[in-house]
C-alpha cells in the first residue's frame, strides 16, 4: 500500500465519520431534551455516544439490572415490560386491560425512534425498573454513559 492510497483512506475514512456525527448530531436535535442545545456541545453528547443494533427479541436492559446507560432509539421499536410473576401466558388473563407480551411479560410502554429511556435510574442511582426488549427485526439505538 503506497502513502497516496493509505492518506486518500485515511482521508475518506474520516470525511465518513465527520458525516455519521453531523447526522448524529441532526437526529438528537429532534429530540426535546436536546433540541435547545449548542451544535458544539452535542458534538460532544454525539463523541461519547455508542451505536448498538439488537435482533427482534434481544433484550435492551435487564429489570434490576445497575443503570448505566442512557439509550436512544434511533430505529425501531422495542417495549418496557416487567415480570407478571405468572408462570405462563395463559395465567396472565386475570387482568384484561393489561397487555402481555409472547414471554408472558407485561407491556409498560411502547417506544419508538426519537424515544428515550434509562435517564430516571442515571438521575436517581437505582437499578432498572423495567426490562426493555426489541420488538422490531432491528433496532438501532444510542447509549450514553452514566
Amino acid at each position: 500500500l503506497d502513502q497516496e492510497t493509505f492518506d486518500a483512506i485515511r482521508k475518506n475514512q474520516a470525511s465518513k465519520r465527520l458525516e455519521d456525527v453531523s447526522k448524529l448530531v441532526r437526529f438528537l436535535k429532534q429530540i426535546a431534551m436536546f433540541k435547545d442545545m449548542m451544535t458544539e456541545d452535542l458534538q460532544e453528547v454525539s463523541d461519547a455516544m455508542m451505536r448498538l443494533t439488537y435482533r427482534k427479541n434481544q433484550k435492551i436492559v435487564c429489570e434490576g439490572d445497575s443503570s448505566t446507560h442512557f439509550f436512544i432509539i434511533y430505529r425501531g421499536t422495542c417495549d418496557a415490560t416487567k415480570k407478571s410473576g405468572k408462570s405462563s401466558k395463559d395465567d396472565n388473563k386475570d387482568n384484561e386491560q393489561d397487555k402481555y407480551n409472547e414471554f408472558g411479560e407485561i407491556i409498560l410502554k411502547s417506544y419508538v425512534a426519537r424515544d428515550c429511556f434509562g435517564e430516571l435510574g442515571i438521575m436517581k442511582s437505582q437499578s432498572r425498573a423495567a426490562t426493555i426488549r426489541a420488538t422490531s427485526d432491528q433496532v438501532v439505538a444510542y447509549a450514553l454513559p452514566a
